[in-house]
């Protein structure tokens, strides 16, 4: 032992050779040792409770705490930890944290990067509820560090396993098949990164899936888009603003008419929250850009195409223009903005 500290923390201890009994016991909260491993190579570890605050440009996007063990060589630093929790938080009632997690660390010779995963999900971001993944990971790489899959680290006899690569300059949360509900009539299904700025919270995905529902058949749900999406306070009034685009719809409109489109947005914003076309949010090699204005207090599936009403072109209605489904108790209310074409036998009619 080559330090101990003179703080103690007691917790309670059992014995496995005397079942049943259990009794408080003090020990230093701190340690350093020096040890041979099994190929006789000398190894030193320190180990003690951890706080640390991770800040990019000043900014605190991570607060780390729980126990890690530490290694040491020449060239590099590895720390691997358990029951650690990662907290991203942009006001008191909005943050990420995950709890009980495993932990890995490696740095040195320009080289930084860790990862928590396998731990215990707490997600309050607003309108964004009842939140589930897959799985989901806390992860951080300098702009000069990569990690490849199935990289393995030893701290002793411990070890931990980035299960997935990552990419320079990744700072935040990564969720893999998350599923949410916003505003409660919002389904988002998809692989989703978030990360921080300021006191913001933002998010970005690809390959993501929006399904705004009325009744389990009548239903509108854009598929394979792009993902965006911005939570938290600025300058004292709360935001919260998702959209999505660039996907394929998938919607069933009964006897109402056959829909083509040209470009569909699902977008969803609070009662103080409006967003201009051109925004973006950016989290590492990651952009996204709101593609059109939205208003405060919206909810909808926005159209731009045509609306076939009748049999064909020529004896049926044409709208070509801009459709807006919002949920109501009937189910869906559809608002127009649209030339209006009326076919005509030999004919047609434009106005």
């Amino acid at each position: 032992i080559l330090e101990r500290s003179k703080s103690e923390a007691v917790y309670e201890e059992g014995c496995l050779s005397v079942p049943g009994y259990y009794a408080d016991v003090a020990r230093p909260d701190k340690v350093r040792v020096r040890y041979l491993d099994r190929d006789g190579a000398e190894q030193e570890i320190a180990a003690e409770g951890f706080l640390a605050h991770v800040r990019v440009d000043g900014t605190e996007i991570f607060t780390l705490t729980g126990d890690l063990g530490f290694k040491k060589s020449p060239t590099e630093i590895l720390a691997i930890g358990s029951d650690v929790t990662v907290r991203m938080e942009a006001a008191s009632d909005i943050y990420l944290e995950l709890s009980g997690a495993d932990f890995g660390l490696l740095a040195g010779g320009g080289l930084f990067a860790f990862e928590l995963a396998n731990g215990a999900l707490d997600f309050q971001l607003g309108d964004f509820a009842n939140v589930t993944a897959d799985a989901t990971f806390a992860q951080f790489t300098n702009p000069t560090t990569a990690v490849a899959a199935g990289t393995t680290i030893h701290v002793g006899p411990v070890s931990y396993t980035f299960a997935n690569a990552i990419v320079p300059n990744t700072i935040g949360f990564a969720f893999k098949n998350l599923n949410a509900k916003v505003g409660g009539v919002i389904t988002i299904t998809g692989d989703i990164g978030f990360s921080k700025s300021l006191t913001l919270i933002k998010a970005v995905g690809n390959n993501v899936n929006a399904r705004l529902q009325a009744t389990p058949s009548v239903y509108a749900e854009v598929r394979n888009a792009d993902f965006g999406l911005e939570v938290g306070v600025d300058n004292g009034a709360e935001v919260f603003a998702l959209e999505v685009q660039n996907g394929t719809l998938d919607i069933d409109l009964g006897p109402v008419g056959q829909l083509t489109v040209r470009e569909v947005f699902v977008q969803f914003t609070g009662p103080t929250t409006s967003i201009t076309a051109g925004d973006k949010i950016t989290i590492g090699p990651i952009e996204y850009v709101f593609g059109s204005d939205i208003a405060a207090a919206t909810t909808a599936v926005f159209i731009d195409g045509t609306l076939l009403i009748g049999p064909d072109v020529n004896t049926g209605v044409l709208l070509d223009g801009t459709f807006e489904l919002v949920i109501s108790p009937a189910g869906f209310e559809m608002a127009i903005d649209a030339t209006l074409g009326i076919g005509l036998l030999g004919g047609g009619l434009d106005v």
